[in-house]
């Protein structure tokens, strides 16, 4: 996937390209995953196309092709019109993002009726999950895993120098801490927002103050 890698990297410097605003800081364009491959790019049509050129011409030079009917694409924000304009040059669906109890039903039905159709339950999914010494399935309870991830990520932050995801969320360091406190932005979720609070409850003192150093690239402490 290198030569995929340098091909994004010519087309992101061309005028017509514009990068995910979340992106934008580090000039993320995309990831790849074994097989898997995440794109990452403006909403406008010029950008879309580029990208569109990017694949064909790969797929002359390695005769690798994307499975558009195994795509998504993943829109936000973005005008009606737009949008189409997109969708109709990409010929993908538009996927969703599945929130947590969407995750827990499917799963519920699935365990009940074999299938993604309603079912009624026999047993409560919470009850489910515990493990099996008492009673359960020990299956995984996304919502708690959901809150373990997010607070492995916050650990992440000062733990992974040099990571590609610490080296995002450090171009967004700035409005998590300011003048050695937590400073959340608005949360979006429930369960983040239980996170949050229980990071308030968190005191940062000198002597733990985490600190960047930009010249290093490098998390360290204050000193006291």
């Amino acid at each position: 996937m290198e030569g995929l890698s340098i091909l994004m990297k010519e087309v992101a410097g061309s005028p017509s390209f514009g990068f995910h605003p979340k992106c934008a800081a580090i000039q993320l364009t995309h990831l790849c995953f074994a097989d898997d491959l995440l794109v990452f790019s403006a909403a406008k049509v010029s950008s879309v196309s580029s990208i569109i050129e990017v694949h064909a011409e790969f797929e002359l030079l390695s005769g690798l092709k994307a499975n558009s009917s195994k795509s998504s694409i993943f829109l936000a924000g973005v005008d009606h019109n737009v949008k189409q304009e997109i969708l109709k040059l990409l010929h993908m669906p538009e996927g969703n993002f599945l929130i947590i109890r969407l995750i827990e039903q499917k799963l519920n039905r699935f365990l009940w009726n074999g299938k993604d159709s309603k079912a009624h339950a026999k047993v409560a999914w919470r009850k489910i999950c515990v493990p099996k010494q008492e009673g359960g399935l020990r299956f995984k309870d996304i919502e708690v895993w959901n809150k373990a991830s997010m607070l492995n990520h916050i650990w992440n932050l000062f733990s992974k120098v040099g990571s590609l995801w610490v080296a995002w969320a450090k171009s967004k360091l700035d409005v998590i801490i300011k003048n050695g406190e937590w400073f959340w932005p608005h949360a979006c979720s429930d369960a983040l927002v239980e996170v949050q609070s229980r990071l308030l409850e968190v005191e940062i003192v000198d002597v733990d103050l985490p600190v960047w150093n930009s010249s290093s690239g490098q998390y360290s402490y204050a000193e006291t």
